[in-house]
């Protein structure tokens, strides 16, 4: 099954808008700078990393940048931490990812404004939209910017691609077929999507070109279109996933199959980031010292390359 084929169009795409009110955004609004975040929903609050490329940005900021934002500077990237100041994020949020197929899919900064990218399918519409009518009554901060079809995987990284240089990353690590997602993917040929959802284990969307309806912790999301939702727990994944998520890697779109006795995971980050994250992959090793992580294909992002997903 070719990632082309399994485009997430039978669901729904909605933006939310959320006015930060800090120096920080206030600066990104001056120098018209973009962004994209990683946000983390931790005890009762949101906190967000920005993740700047200092090949795009250096020139939009002073010397003082790094003193004045506290900013964290590693190869290629700078990172600033700044907790949320919408009360009432943290709520919204919470409750989206506890849905079944809902997933936020990108998370940015523009002209001055955090901007969130959700995506669902079409069968909890009605469930998101109570979730986000609810929320957005109760904030004043927060506007839904759109609620519509979605623009699919390949158009939403070409247009992040046009904004910050992306790679792409393949690697493989041992399939221990222990947990529902690597039984999924060893039937037919089946691909998962990695959500971004927090959570000790990791959960995906299956999209298989076979029923797998009776399958043990499995979620059917589209009985017609074998659009399931299940958790994965491969403990090399979960490493590299733990490792990755200390080291703040903003991981745009994340894939996985079993090709025979191997899980084969590939990765759309931004391209500052790519020596850090390889850096994590070669440091996944055996007992013995052997390392685990064999990699499949490292370039940058063209359309072409989401065939080798």
């Amino acid at each position: 099954m070719l990632r082309r084929e399994v485009d997430y169009n039978s669901g729904f795409e909605c933006v939310l808008s959320v006015a930060e009110d800090s120096p920080l955004f206030q600066h990104f609004n001056k120098y018209g700078i973009y962004a994209p975040v990683i946000m983390r929903l931790g005890e009762g609050a949101t906190e967000l990393t920005v993740l700047l490329d200092k090949a795009t940005v250096s020139s939009k900021f002073t010397p003082s940048f790094l003193q004045v934002f506290v900013a964290e500077e590693r190869h290629d990237s700078w990172y600033v931490r700044i907790p949320s100041q919408s009360s009432y994020l943290f709520s919204i949020l919470d409750e989206f990812n506890k849905v079944p197929s809902a997933v936020m899919q990108h998370v940015y900064v523009e002209a001055g404004q955090l901007f969130i990218v959700l995506k669902f399918h079409h069968s909890v519409a009605d469930q998101i939209s109570d979730i986000l009518m609810r929320g957005v009554a109760n904030a004043q901060k927060i506007t839904i910017e759109s609620f519509m079809s979605p623009t699919g995987a390949l158009s939403f990284l070409s247009d992040l691609h046009s904004k910050m240089p992306l790679c792409f990353v393949k690697y493989s690590v041992k399939a221990f077929f222990e947990d529902p997602l690597e039984k999924c993917l060893s039937i037919g040929d089946s691909i998962a999507e990695i959500e971004k959802k927090p959570g000790a284990n990791y959960r995906a969307l299956i999209y298989s070109p076979v029923p797998l309806s009776g399958q043990e912790e499995v979620i059917t999301i589209d009985r017609e279109s074998n659009v399931y939702e299940t958790w994965g727990s491969n403990p090399l994944a979960q490493e590299i996933r733990r490792r990755s998520n200390d080291s703040v890697i903003y991981r745009a779109a994340h894939f996985a199959r079993v090709v025979g006795d191997r899980l084969e995971v590939s990765v759309f980050l931004p391209t500052s980031q790519s020596v850090e994250f390889l850096e994590i992959l070669s440091g996944i090793t055996e007992n013995d010292g052997s390392h685990s992580v064999t990699l499949l294909g490292f370039e940058a992002f063209s359309p072409g390359v989401m065939e080798l997903v």
